[in-house]
């Protein structure tokens, strides 16, 4: 480690590197602007500010690590947690805030690297644009609520204190510039140590939870929820893990579980569900003091893959009877063929805002949604505050989204929409959903790597897909008509749906 060195003179200069008997040293957190100019102009403040709390060493990424060499760089990343934790005090840099009322606006709060930043040191200090402390009377109350994190967490050490889904829904929503970073911006939350390679995309977020549980039992890291019919073992992104804020590790000690050739080798209890499938109970708490299961679908022999993943995490009575946990595999539902697993880099994403207020209107309500990535909207009819719009995303093409619609009166019909990306042009369609079926059943109908999407076959609820921007519509058995209009929105990418529901005879 390579300090920066305050001289009686004045003057700074780098310090050797330190392996053992580091010296007291201060440390900055900050979040990168155009060509990093803001530490440049404040590298100098910062280390009058050091010599001022008696400090004659400091820290900054930007003089301290040369990212010219990847060994150096992935020594640094590993050990990055440890350095923060280790430093007396931590003084945060917020270069987009010019007073105390922009605070909670700041991206630093947003950055995945700031997040360990936020947790580790023993001290923190905010500074403003000017270099001006924030003063705020209790900015631990104030990061709580800017992030999510409950107050208690940010007073003490986290390490093997929170559950893995805990810690990942902490970063939950906040990105980096390199899909990679994700990933590394948790070694130290998590314990690990791993090389970086930055190439390798969304797999290094795999990676990382693959090198947790060689050294952890922890179940809480299969409790995420995410998009996808049917699902290997581990999440793709923290984004899976928003939910699991209150995922807590059981008291007992799980039994060991470890990867094998044929999947993750893990002993669980399963029980028998009406659909064929199984819930697999997980050694891990949510609140309330529930325990925690997931489903999965059988494949062959021991061999299973999580399915229902876009549903709540099943929670089990507390007198309910827990069968004896029997040993399985959970694959992978994709395997590595032809590079069909890489992310593709032709598109950025695609967004849909659909709109269904006047779905609302009429007693249909959202029940469930398998997105990427979701924000909710909400406006009034008549005295209640109602969910009435939703912009989903995903990421490329292959992807698809779909909505559970049914309706508070009986008798009124259900249905789902899926808003679909295929062959890089939109597809949409609507279809009912029996009561017998669930909505993953229906969802994948609409997979297309699955054999039941066949337009010629009698049993596909698929419509033919539309070439253009057009209308769709389907009837109800109860009499209702439910239409869907789409327009392009005021950016690339962007889809404008309007879901109506009206009599049939209009």
């Amino acid at each position: 480690m390579r300090l920066l060195e305050l001289k009686d003179n004045g003057q700074f200069s780098l310090s050797k590197d330190f392996v053992h008997e580091v010296p007291p040293y201060a440390i900055l957190s900050h979040t990168w602007g155009a060509d990093d100019e803001e530490t440049k102009i404040g590298y100098r403040k910062i280390g009058k500010q050091a010599a001022r709390d008696d400090l004659h060493y400091f820290w900054v990424d930007t003089c301290c690590i040369d990212k010219a060499n990847s060994t150096e760089l992935s020594e640094a990343i590993n050990s990055m947690f440890r350095w923060y934790q280790d430093a007396v005090i931590c003084y945060v840099y917020l270069s987009d805030v010019k007073s105390d009322s922009e605070l909670e606006h700041s991206r630093w709060f947003k950055r995945g690297w700031t997040l360990q930043e936020l947790l580790a040191p023993k001290d923190l200090t905010f500074y403003n644009h000017e270099w001006q402390r924030i003063s705020r009377s209790n900015l631990t109350l104030t990061n709580s609520r800017i992030t999510g994190i409950p107050k208690r967490i940010l007073f003490r050490d986290i390490v093997g204190e929170y559950s893995a889904a805990q810690i990942m829904s902490w970063a939950a929503g906040r990105e980096t510039t390199r899909e990679e970073d994700i990933a590394y911006c948790l070694l130290g939350l998590l314990g690990v140590n791993m090389p970086l390679l930055y190439s390798e995309g969304a797999r290094a977020f795999q990676r990382l939870q693959q090198e947790f549980i060689k050294t952890s039992t922890d179940h809480s890291l299969f409790n995420w929820q995410g998009n996808g019919v049917e699902r290997g073992p581990f999440a793709r992104s923290p984004a899976e893990f928003q939910d699991c804020n209150y995922v807590s590790i059981g008291k007992q000690p799980s039994l060991e579980f470890l990867m094998t050739n044929r999947g993750l080798r893990i002993s669980l209890p399963l029980m028998s569900l009406g659909d064929g499938n199984v819930a697999a109970v997980l050694n891990c708490y949510g609140l309330g003091g529930f325990r925690l299961a997931i489903y999965l679908k059988n494949v062959r022999d021991d061999v299973y893959r999580r399915v229902r993943s876009t549903e709540m995490i099943r929670r089990l009575d507390r007198n309910a009877t827990i069968p004896l946990p029997r040993t399985i595999s959970i694959e992978s539902a994709v395997p590595r063929l032809f590079g069909r697993d890489r992310q593709t880099v032709q598109s950025t994403g695609f967004q849909f805002q659909v709109n269904f207020e006047a779905a609302s209107r009429l007693g249909f309500r959202l029940k469930h949604c398998s997105p990427g990535k979701v924000r909710r909207k909400y406006g009034h009819i008549g005295l209640f505050e109602i969910e009435t719009c939703i912009d989903l995303m995903v990421d490329c093409s292959g992807e698809y989204s779909g909505l559970l619609f049914n309706n508070v009166e009986k008798n009124r019909g259900r249905f789902v929409m899926i808003a679909d990306i295929h062959k890089w042009k939109l597809w949409l369609d609507i279809t009912k959903i029996g009561t017998d079926e669930t909505f993953e059943s229906v969802m994948e109908e609409y997979y297309h790597y699955s054999k039941a999407h066949n337009f010629n076959a009698d049993r596909c609820r698929c419509h033919w897909p539309w070439e253009a921007l057009n209308r769709v519509s389907f009837s109800l058995c109860c009499g209702l008509l439910v239409e869907a209009c789409v327009k392009s929105g005021e950016v690339e990418n962007q889809f404008k749906v309007e879901l109506l529901v009206k009599d049939g005879l209009d």
